[in-house]
């Protein structure tokens, strides 16, 4: 991601309040785009600002510049219980992400990943540009590392809700009662190597869909076409 000095929603250096027209172009996988000329408020404005900006920064961390690697993870049951093997992060560059990602995570932030998809997607009525950002939402929500659900006391291990309980009672927050609940899923016959590569897996797969909206906002400042990380293009409807 290409970065600049940019507007942050601090109170100082208000715009006026004139709604703010931009023409938003997207890619589409035929080479062809999608235009849609957008309204958003002054303050609208400045939360985009404020998450394109915090995106770069997530940009620049080593987990994310660097290629980490793939994470791996192979399990194998017997007799004698399930044994797993796993390959993480390093805890330190993991550790900085997490703390970068908190502006995204946190639902109390004004640039809460899902509070700025829905300011574009109320703004961009229309389907190539609706259908970009569904898709977004369903990455940032773990849609990717759900081929196959695992459970544990009943509770789907990679999901988005057990990620959250591992933050706020490990990371974020060090929550008694959430760290208690997260435990408790640990019980059964489930090592908590296997959680925790999953975890780290949707975490990593937020990080994609942050940058991924951070660039598209980078680009519809500068009246550049917003285009899809591969694998990630919006579909014709």
């Amino acid at each position: 991601m290409t970065t600049d000095e940019s507007v942050t929603p601090t109170g100082s250096g208000r715009m006026n309040d004139e709604p703010i027209a931009i023409l938003v172009k997207l890619q589409l996988p035929d080479g062809t785009e999608a235009a849609h000329t957008a309204h958003f408020s002054a303050d609208e404005w400045l939360v985009l600002e404020a998450f394109s900006t915090y995106a770069a920064e997530l940009s620049r961390t080593t987990l994310v510049s660097t290629d980490p690697g793939e994470l791996r993870l192979s399990i194998s049951a017997s007799d004698a219980g399930v044994t797993s093997e796993a390959a993480m992060p390093d805890p330190d560059h993991f550790r900085a992400l997490l703390l970068l990602m908190r502006p995204f995570v946190l639902q109390k932030e004004a640039t809460h990943f899902g509070k700025v998809v829905n300011i574009l997607r109320s703004r961009l009525d229309h389907p190539a540009f609706r259908t970009y950002l569904d898709r977004q939402k369903a990455i940032f929500a773990g849609e990717r590392q759900q081929a196959m659900k695992l459970f544990s006391n009943g509770t789907v291990i990679n999901s988005t809700e057990t990620l959250d309980l591992w933050l706020n009672g490990f990371e974020y927050h060090r929550d008694p009662d959430k760290r208690a609940q997260f435990e408790a899923l640990q019980r059964e016959t489930l090592p908590v190597e296997v959680s925790l590569n999953m975890l780290v897996g949707i975490m990593l797969d937020r990080v994609r869909a942050v940058l991924d909206i951070g660039n598209a906002i980078y680009n519809l400042r500068r009246n550049v076409p917003v285009c899809p990380f591969p694998g990630d293009e919006a579909r014709r409807p």
